[in-house]
């Protein structure tokens, strides 16, 4: 699926802020890292490719389906990469990614949260009219 809106939406120009960058079970488990690079392309895939390959990431399941799907350049030796002669000169053997976690249906959850929405735009507008 996300294969297909980045093909319909066809950015011109993908930005991965990697200077600090976010290890572990982040946003707030995670330990910052610094990472130091800023990535920048027009192919949505080579930037992913690329920035696997700084972190030493193996498996990506998004770039085996862009380059199943023949979306974007997966090859390494064809993406033209700038500002460093060796890519291998960036990557890192210590960075820690996150761990798979299980995606839950929570009705507790989603009826709170509606019962939430309903108090701020129904009964705390109308009360905040009055003041």
């Amino acid at each position: 699926m996300l294969i297909d809106i980045a093909r319909h939406v066809n950015p011109c120009l993908t930005l991965a802020d990697g200077i600090e960058a976010m290890q572990g079970q982040g946003p707030i488990n995670g330990n910052p890292y610094h990472l130091g690079v800023l990535l920048a392309s027009t192919d949505m895939t080579a930037l992913d490719r690329v920035a696997a390959e700084i972190l030493m990431f193996k498996k990506v399941y998004v770039l085996e389906a862009s380059r199943l799907k023949g979306y974007g350049n997966y090859d390494l030796e064809k993406i033209e990469i700038s500002g460093v002669a060796d890519l291998s000169s960036l990557t890192v053997a210590d960075f820690e990614s996150a761990r798979p976690m299980d995606i839950s249906f929570n009705p507790y959850r989603i009826i709170k949260s509606v019962l939430k929405q309903f108090y701020e735009v129904g009964i705390k507008e109308k009360s905040d009219a009055f003041n």
